[in-house]
C-alpha cells in the first residue's frame, strides 16, 4: 500500500461536468472532457480517476427506484443491465480520451470487481488493482455505477463512495472533486452575488444545514450534500479540494484552487 501523502493525485469528475445531466438520453461533454484528459496528462504526478455517471444511468436509476434495491420484477432487472451498460460506454469514452492524451487507462468497474452492503459499505475493495495499475504506471479509471448488494440485492455506489475509499487505501497527496462550479458557492451559483467559500470546515457544515441551504445537485447518489460529507471524511487522510474545471490544471500542481474542505 503506498505511503501516507503518496505522490499520488485522487480525482473526481462529477457527472454533471462531464455530461449533460439534463438530457433525457445519455448525453457525454466530449469537448469539456478531451479538455480534462489533457490537463490530466499534462501533469507528472500518477492519478487515480473516478467519474460519475451523470445523464448516462441517472434517469433510468432513478425512474426504476435502483437506490432503494431490488424488488424482483423482470422490468427492474432490465434497467440495471441498462444501467450498467450506459456507465460502461461512459467510461469507456473516458478512456479513449486519456488514451489520446497519451495515458494508459485501466477501466475498473464496480459492478464487475466488488459488492456492497448498503449504498455506502463496500464489502471486497479491490484496492489491489488500483495499486497494481498505479504501478505499472497506467492509470485506474473507475465511477458510480449499480452494485450487486449484499442487504438489498442490488445498490447504487457513488463515484463519492469510492473516493473516500481510495483515499483510505491510498493515502494520496490530495484529492479534487472537479465539479461545473468554482468550488462550493454560499448560495446557489445562479443567484446574482454567489460567492466562493474558500475554506469550508465542520462549523460551516453545520452552519449550512442549519439554514437549510439548498446545495444544488441532489441525485439518486446523494448529491453535493453527500459529496461534502464524503470530502470531509476524506480531508482526515490528505488534502481535499472541491473545484471547477478552469481550476482543475493548476490544482493538480498544489494551487490554492476552489474549496478547501476541512475536518
Amino acid at each position: 500500500m503506498p505511503r501516507h501523502g503518496a505522490a499520488v493525485n485522487l480525482v473526481k469528475w462529477g457527472g454533471s461536468l462531464i455530461t449533460d445531466k439534463t438530457a433525457a438520453k445519455p448525453t457525454p461533454q466530449r469537448e469539456r472532457i478531451t479538455a480534462l484528459a489533457a490537463a490530466l496528462a499534462a501533469n507528472d504526478v500518477p492519478a487515480v480517476l473516478v467519474h460519475g455517471a451523470g445523464s448516462f444511468g441517472h434517469p433510468l436509476a432513478k425512474r426504476f427506484g435502483l437506490a432503494q434495491g431490488s424488488d424482483g420484477s423482470p422490468e427492474q432487472a432490465a434497467a440495471v443491465a441498462r444501467t450498467r451498460q450506459q456507465v460502461r460506454t461512459l467510461n469507456a469514452l473516458v478512456c479513449e480520451a486519456l488514451a489520446t492524451a497519451g495515458l494508459e487507462p485501466v477501466p475498473i468497474l464496480p459492478s464487475q470487481t466488488l459488492r456492497t452492503a448498503g449504498p455506502q459499505n463496500i464489502v471486497d475493495f479491490p484496492a489491489s488493482s488500483f495499486e497494481a495499475a498505479l504501478k505499472a504506471g497506467r492509470i485506474p479509471v473507475t465511477c458510480g455505477d449499480v452494485t450487486d448488494d449484499d442487504s438489498q440485492g442490488i445498490a447504487i455506489l457513488s463515484g463519492d463512495t469510492l473516493m473516500l475509499a481510495l483515499a483510505r487505501a491510498l493515502r494520496p497527496q490530495r484529492a479534487l472533486f472537479v465539479i461545473n462550479h468554482s468550488g462550493v458557492m454560499d448560495r446557489d451559483p445562479a443567484e446574482p452575488g454567489a460567492k466562493l467559500i474558500a475554506h469550508l470546515n465542520g462549523d460551516a457544515r453545520t452552519e449550512m444545514r442549519a439554514q437549510r441551504m439548498d446545495v444544488p445537485g441532489a441525485d439518486v447518489t446523494g448529491g453535493m450534500w453527500g459529496k461534502l460529507e464524503a470530502a470531509a471524511a476524506i480531508a482526515r487522510e490528505c488534502e481535499c479540494r472541491i473545484i471547477g474545471a478552469g481550476g482543475f490544471a493548476a490544482a493538480l500542481t498544489g494551487d490554492s484552487a476552489g474549496t478547501l474542505v476541512l475536518p
